[in-house]
C-alpha cells in the first residue's frame, strides 16, 4: 500500500522528482505507453511477453535529456525500500523500452539497501531517494 502511495506521488510530482534528471519531466500515461508499445509489437520491436514486461513498469517518465536536449525515457520501478531485484526489473524493462525509445532505468522510494545501491551504479541506473537523485557514476 505505501509502494502505490510513492507511485502516485512521484507521478504526480514528475518535475519535482525527476527534474534532476530530465527537463520538463512529464508521467507517460498507460494508454499513451501502450499504444507506443502496441505500435513497437507490429515493427517487431518487441515480443508480447517483452511488450507486457514494458507495461508492468511503475512508471514511465518522457522529458528531455539535460546534456543535448534529446527526448528520452525513464522507466521507473517505486518502492518503499529498493531491493536489489527493483534495479534488476528497473534495468531490464529500460532496456526493452530502449528498443523503441531511448530510455534509462531509475529506481525511487525511501530507502535503498547496499546491494541495491551497488547494483543501480554497476548498471548505470539513477536513484531517487526521499526527493533526493544520485547521479549514477559516469553521467
Amino acid at each position: 500500500m505505501i509502494g502505490q502511495l510513492l507511485e502516485l506521488r512521484y507521478r504526480e510530482h514528475a518535475p519535482a522528482y525527476f527534474g534532476p534528471i530530465v527537463r520538463r519531466a512529464l508521467a507517460v500515461p498507460v494508454h499513451d505507453l501502450d499504444a507506443l508499445i502496441d505500435e513497437s509489437k507490429e515493427r517487431g520491436l518487441l515480443s508480447e511477453d517483452d511488450a507486457r514486461e514494458v507495461l508492468l513498469a511503475d512508471l514511465v517518465i518522457r522529458g528531455r535529456r539535460r546534456e543535448d536536449g534529446q527526448e528520452i525515457y525513464v522507466l521507473v520501478e517505486v518502492s518503499y525500500t529498493i531491493y536489489p531485484h527493483d534495479v534488476e526489473r528497473a534495468v531490464r524493462r529500460a532496456e526493452l523500452l530502449s528498443r523503441v525509445r531511448p530510455t534509462v532505468p531509475a529506481v525511487a522510494g525511501e530507502g535503498i539497501l547496499a546491494d541495491a545501491r551497488s547494483r543501480a551504479e554497476r548498471h548505470g541506473a539513477w536513484v531517487v531517494l526521499d526527493g533526493r537523485v544520485a547521479v549514477p557514476e559516469g553521467r
